[in-house]
């Protein structure tokens, strides 16, 4: 069920490791709407929103995120090494604040989580929500390396816990374009997402720590 909720922040095609049985539909946003929706047919099914954590939100890709948030989860608590840098974003979504992965995800049920963050953590998050039983989304890269993913990626199917990556450009208008041109005979192309500066902007300087990022630009 959760499936399409998890595709639900960009709205495009995503890998998903577990099947979509049928379509869903989110309506809220009041208390006592959410309690009734679990019982309630419309047609389509309609759930309640998902119970989200948002966990390594210091992350340049987050404010990409929050105003589809709002409108489509119930984010209840976001999680930062450094959590007094991402106060603002829990005020706007109401969400309380940790500062470690494991206090917030004792915190309380949920029925998804985001997970941004250090390179070097994303393994372990992740193991951690695969452990619980919770479906996540992960960021690109979603390690150090390919060993990393893949051991998300085996843990996951093994548990059979849902876990995608947004791959947001996939499905996008580009990608439609370019569907639509037929097979080219020559092609080139690049994507300049702007210079190492936007990090240290964005608070995020330890994507220019080779051994917290894996190195590169994401």
């Amino acid at each position: 069920m959760l499936t399409e909720l998890m595709a639900l922040c960009f709205g495009y095609a995503t890998d998903l490791s577990n099947r979509l049985q049928q379509p869903i539909a989110v309506i809220g946003p009041g208390q006592e709407d959410r309690q009734k929706l679990p019982h309630t047919e419309v047609g389509r099914r309609v759930v309640r929103r998902p119970l989200t954590a948002v966990l390594g939100a210091r992350h340049w890709h987050v404010p990409l995120y929050v105003s589809a948030w709002a409108d489509t989860h119930d984010v209840v608590l976001i999680q930062d090494e450094e959590p007094d840098q991402i106060v603002d974003i829990a005020r706007r979504l109401d969400a309380s604040v940790y500062g470690e992965v494991e206090a917030a995800l004792d915190a309380g049920p949920l029925d998804l989580a985001y997970v941004f963050g250090p390179h070097d953590r994303m393994v372990d998050t992740c193991l951690s929500l695969v452990e619980r039983g919770i479906p996540f989304v992960v960021e690109k890269p979603g390690g150090l390396g390919p060993e990393d993913v893949e051991r998300i990626r085996d843990a996951a199917a093994s548990a059979g816990v849902a876990a995608t990556v947004p791959f947001v450009q996939r499905g996008g208008p580009v990608d439609h374009a370019l569907s639509l041109a037929g097979a080219p005979t020559y092609q080139r192309s690049s994507f300049v997402a702007g210079p190492p500066e936007r990090y240290r902007e964005a608070g995020c300087s330890w994507m220019l720590q080779p051994a917290r990022s894996g190195g590169g630009v994401w």
